[in-house]
């Protein structure tokens, strides 16, 4: 990167040059060859075993008397010399193998012991972000929890999950599990923009669209409607379509913060830039902040976990996308919800979907079972 004719280092470009030298780090045994290791120690294993074998035998057949304790003692005194004289030769052998490997393990222990330094920097910046993160969402939902109207003898602290600041996978992160998995050929979602659509054709799962080339004039174009397909490796395909009022029908139902602060008609005045700055703080609602990325995410999980096959990673991720957690712990997910769009996927990025009803008009006090769905909508 290049700032008033000057060429500053970034991240990107420190990760890139590391990358580089990488392939020049490589850890080869020169002295001996690999192919050269022991891989056997050979000794007169089937000799001696046929020989102890044969002496140990004689010993299972005497009868010992209490007249003989002293041979007693005796036979046992050659059989623990007999035995110490092999433990004493493994001993020995096995410090001559392991001497060049001890040094070779504490020589490499002194190199990562050098990449653990700039591992624990990474680290501690990882965790000062994600704290960051951590702390803007709470102060989120503390400020929602103010305006859903619970009860005075209802405390935020009393029903707090430490799962509602958890960070989630966002629609690409569906896409690179699925190409991840080795099953999907092609996998995408898009939005569709009006003027775009031509024809589709749920039966025979045909699109037919025209879009628009010029990417501005694209970006700056309403949205219509949602398309998502994949291909998998054995040629299997499958896609669907929802309309843009489909969708907005389906984050109304199943996020109480998105229907209880407005649901499409407030959305409609946020793109409009018609939103006080001072109200802003409660259009927390990943449905407000990035409309078309929740539902490109809910396309993809709707597409994916009905007809795709799926991996343990994506199901997973689905699975924790798709989940209600209740007060006391358990767990129902979409799949088992009354829903009108086959058991359509969640609507949130963390685990927030309303038990199995949509949010009613004039519902006066949200039920605290499904406050995941209220804060996180």
């Amino acid at each position: 990167m290049e700032v008033c004719g000057k060429r500053t280092e970034t991240a990107t470009d420190t990760s890139r040059d590391l990358k580089k030298k990488e392939e020049r780090m490589e850890l080869r045994i020169t002295n001996p060859q690999e192919n050269w290791l022991t891989e056997q120690i050979l000794w007169n294993n089937e000799e001696l075993k046929a020989a102890i074998a044969e002496k140990v035998k004689d010993y299972k057949t005497i009868a010992y008397t209490e007249d003989s304790l002293k041979d007693m003692k005796a036979d046992r005194a050659d059989l623990n010399k007999l035995k110490k004289a092999f433990e004493d030769e493994r001993k020995r052998v096995k410090k001559i193998c392991m001497e060049p490997y001890t040094k070779f393990e504490q020589q490499v222990k002194e190199i990562t012991a050098l990449i653990d330094e700039p591992i624990g920097l990474i680290d501690s910046q990882i965790k000062e972000i994600d704290e960051s993160r951590k702390a803007v969402k709470r102060e989120e939902i503390e400020e929602l929890f103010l305006t859903v109207g619970f009860q005075s003898f209802v405390k935020l602290d009393m029903i707090w999950d430490e799962k509602w600041l958890n960070a989630t996978v966002g629609y690409k992160g569906y896409i690179q599990l699925a190409k991840r998995s080795g099953v999907y050929k092609k996998i995408n979602v898009l939005s569709i923009k009006a003027g775009e659509l031509i024809s589709y054709n749920p039966l025979e799962e045909e699109l037919e669209i025209n879009l628009i080339e010029d990417d501005y004039v694209r970006e700056n174009t309403p949205t219509i409607g949602y398309y998502a397909m994949f291909e998998e490796v054995n040629g299997y395909r499958h896609s669907i379509y929802w309309s843009k009022q489909r969708m907005l029908a389906h984050a109304e139902k199943y996020s109480f913060a998105f229907y209880k602060n407005g649901g499409a008609k407030s959305l409609e005045l946020l793109e409009e830039g018609k939103i006080p700055e001072k109200d802003m703080w409660k259009y927390s609602s990943f449905w407000f902040k990035d409309f078309d990325a929740m539902a490109h995410k809910t396309m993809l999980r709707q597409l994916i976990s009905k007809w795709g096959t799926m991996s343990i990673d994506l199901q997973n991720a689905i699975d924790k996308d798709m989940a209600v957690i209740h007060e006391d712990g358990k767990t129902d997910y979409v799949d088992e919800v009354k829903a009108e769009d086959d058991g359509v996927v969640s609507d949130q990025e963390l685990q927030e979907v309303q038990e199995d009803q949509p949010a009613a008009p004039g519902t006066q006090q949200p039920d605290p079972k499904g406050i995941e769905a209220s804060f996180f909508g």
